[in-house]
């Protein structure tokens, strides 16, 4: 936890259901913004040099993110490493603009990829002059089921409608423990209440688009009526 943590938490346990909602619309603008969620399957030259690091654990495994740490690495490391990361397209690296991030504002630092090639496809947020979020697209094939196979079973997932008049969904799985989410872009609407409830849940060949390492501490998720949230259903049936 960071030396914040204990105000975000404190602010969390006293949000309402309708900052939930907005705290998860939040997430899924900035996304919209740096455009990390891209469609499209990039050729199998491109994927293998497209950036693994989450499925191979090299050179450090998830959260970590090639040797930069949430709430530990300093604006100096990160400027160094996405300049000197291959798939990254350091003459695209540049800021972005002043964002809110778990409760703190920073500065969000966007950049875009040679492999696959994507004018934006990723995001650092810095606060303080330490890292406090990561976001990265996917840019090879990857599945919820090897994300699950990697991290083991979330906790909550999320169907967070787009923004605007946008038709669109997000799928979101959440490990609060590591602060992670996966996220993946379905072109259709998201469930109704009553398919929720009636058991709609995601396919374990849902492949994934977007990868976020320092989520917000745990307690901003909250469970129930009006919330996008709920706790992991586990998969639908092939």
């Amino acid at each position: 936890m960071s030396r914040h943590g204990s105000t975000s938490c404190a602010e969390s346990l006293g949000s309402s259901r309708k900052d939930n909602v907005t705290r998860a619309r939040a997430l899924v603008i900035m996304l919209l913004v740096t455009g990390l969620i891209h469609g499209g399957c990039a050729a199998r030259a491109e994927e293998e040099s497209a950036d693994r690091s989450f499925l191979t654990g090299t050179p450090c495994a998830p959260p970590c993110w090639h040797n930069l740490e949430i709430d530990k690495s300093t604006s100096v490391e990160v400027s160094e490493t996405l300049q000197r990361l291959p798939f990254i397209d350091s003459g695209t690296i540049r800021e972005w603009g002043t964002v809110r991030w778990d409760g703190q504002e920073g500065t969000e630092i966007v950049f875009g990829c040679r492999q696959p090639e994507m004018e934006h496809c990723g995001s650092v947020i810095l606060s303080e002059g330490v890292l406090r979020s990561v976001h990265i697209a996917v840019g090879y094939h990857l599945t919820f089921a090897e994300a699950v196979q990697r991290l083991g079973q979330p906790s909550f997932m999320a169907y967070i409608p787009l923004p605007g008049e946008s038709v669109g969904c997000d799928v979101v799985l959440i490990w609060p423990n590591s602060r992670i989410a996966l996220s993946s872009r379905s072109s259709a609407g998201c469930p109704t209440t009553a398919e929720i409830a009636g058991g709609a849940r995601p396919y374990p060949d849902t492949e994934a688009s977007e990868i976020t390492y320092g989520l917000p501490q745990a307690t901003w998720i909250e469970v129930g009526e009006g919330s996008p949230y709920l706790h992991w259903p586990g998969f639908a049936e092939p």
